[in-house]
């Protein structure tokens, strides 16, 4: 696997598991870094990001922070559980 594959399942697994919580990626970025992991804000974009393209998560921006809010989609749930 990739680093880049690495951070997108990282990110998947997150959200699957904070299911139907939605999460930044700050929010995101650190919990990877308490997993040891080593992924830096801008990779976790990009990857967060790329997710959102493939529609296997889905966004919404948070009207009183500004902040972009992630949360997994039906699509990424169903591509999680079946791996």
């Amino acid at each position: 696997m990739t680093r880049n594959h690495d951070i997108r399942s990282e990110i998947v697994l997150q959200l699957y598991a904070a299911r139907p919580l939605k999460m930044s990626v700050a929010l995101l970025g650190r919990q990877a870094r308490k997993a040891g992991l080593d992924f830096t804000d801008q990779e976790m974009r990009a990857e967060v990001e790329f997710l959102f393209e493939s529609g296997l998560i889905s966004s919404f921006e948070n009207q009183i922070t500004g902040e972009r809010m992630y949360w997994i989609s039906p699509k990424g749930v169903l591509q999680h559980e079946n791996q």
